[in-house]
């Protein structure tokens, strides 16, 4: 009690620039009343009047503890609520710790300026611009980790859409509905001019960074087991719902003759990965079957003897199972890292990423360009390949099927 008297004893020494004609002392409940007892009070208030100067009204409220609660400049105190008082200036707030719990700027009775709110373990919890009273510009709504960060525009106090946006530090990307919470599906069509290109390790990677996702993709000729267009493509989910990705939705066109008349186009096969093993080891036991026929595995030893009747030599052939062991690990391990490496239909949560290759059967060859369409969830991203320049660019052509 007496560090407490101490500590409104010093509030009231440290506020006498001017000299004060009266301090007041009030008592607020956990509801903001004023009571007229300390025992029913939450916290308690002190403020300085001065006749002499009427721009200064400096006040500051306790915790029964004695710990600052608030302090600043009032414009008017509501004793009934003190959820109307009003403020001028600076005023701050504390959490019974000490730390900072608000900080706002207020003018004449109205908030003006940025106005902050934080949580005890220092990160923000809001962050506002006021204009003479009314939000104006970005209010900004932060997860106590400082994770998300959720984004509503005001106009004059009002919000601006009917929507807010939802962010997080990894930069993952949401729009929901501003009263149902629900996610938006707000996409953009993507165009040809919209593909982005990148070289990575002197290679040209094509695609897309909108939507809530990057799709990239790498287009070269493969000969291993078979003859195909193999399609490296790198997917993550940037957005803060679940994409899905199904190697069905993919469709593909091959584009014979580069001159914008008479142009033809095939469907050719494009592999699942299943497809693919099943081909990759139907091939390795082929090969097994062709190594050993022609004595791959075998091995032939000489033995020379002599006898009464002269010398004698034999030939002894015998398969090295050791051998014939290794190299069929050798390519059963191959095949399980083909199967790892080839993309599956997955469902990618947020942050997730699909990193991997598909196969387009490279049938017929004589061919200028591959028309690739990439769909995700009912999105499709257009690729166009040029087979003589070797690169994804874009489209270039348009033709009619025949």
């Amino acid at each position: 009690m007496r560090s407490f008297l101490l500590q409104i004893l010093l509030t009231v020494i440290v506020i006498p620039a001017i000299a004060q004609s009266r301090i007041d002392t009030l008592y607020y409940d956990q509801y903001g009343h004023c009571v007229d007892y300390k025992a029913f009070a939450e916290y308690i208030r002190v403020v300085a009047h001065y006749d002499d100067d009427a721009d200064r009204h400096p006040f500051r409220d306790f915790y029964l503890s004695g710990q600052l609660r608030a302090e600043g400049d009032y414009w008017e105190i509501d004793k009934a609520n003190d959820e109307n008082s009003t403020f001028n200036k600076k005023y701050i707030e504390y959490y019974r710790s000490g730390k900072v719990k608000r900080q706002e700027f207020w003018f004449n009775g109205k908030r003006d300026g940025q106005c902050t709110s934080y949580y005890e373990n220092g990160n923000i919890k809001d962050d506002a611009i006021y204009d003479n009273g009314l939000v104006n510009g970005v209010w900004l709504s932060y997860s106590e980790d400082g994770e998300t960060c959720k984004c509503i525009e005001y106009e004059n106090g009002l919000p601006k859409y009917d929507y807010y946006t939802l962010t997080t530090k990894s930069g993952l990307f949401g729009k929901f509905n501003s009263f149902t919470n629900e996610f938006i599906d707000d996409y953009i069509k993507p165009e040809y001019n919209d593909c982005i290109h990148s070289d990575l390790n002197d290679e040209i990677w094509s695609g897309y960074d909108m939507n809530g996702l990057l799709l990239t993709l790498h287009i070269s000729s493969v000969n291993q087991y078979g003859k195909y267009y193999k399609v490296d493509i790198y997917l993550k989910n940037k957005s803060l719902k679940n994409l899905n990705f199904d190697i069905s939705n993919i469709d593909v066109l091959f584009v014979k003759n580069n001159m914008q008349k008479n142009m033809k186009s095939i469907i050719p096969h494009i592999y699942t990965s299943d497809e693919y093993v099943r081909k990759v080891h139907n091939r390795q036991s082929w090969n097994m079957a062709l190594l050993s026929s022609l004595g791959a595995f075998n091995k032939t030893s000489y033995t020379t003897s002599y006898t009464p009747y002269g010398v004698v030599q034999s030939t002894t052939t015998t398969t090295d199972y050791n051998k014939l062991q290794m190299t069929s690990s050798s390519m059963e391990s191959e095949a399980n890292q083909l199967e790892a490496d080839y993309v599956k239909n997955q469902v990618l949560a947020p942050g997730d990423i699909l990193f991997g290759f598909f196969l387009i059967d490279r049938k017929p060859s004589s061919i200028e360009l591959i028309d690739l369409y990439i769909d995700i969830d009912g999105v499709s991203y257009p690729f166009q390949y040029n087979v003589s320049y070797n690169i994804v660019m874009p489209r270039l052509y348009d033709y009619v099927n025949e």
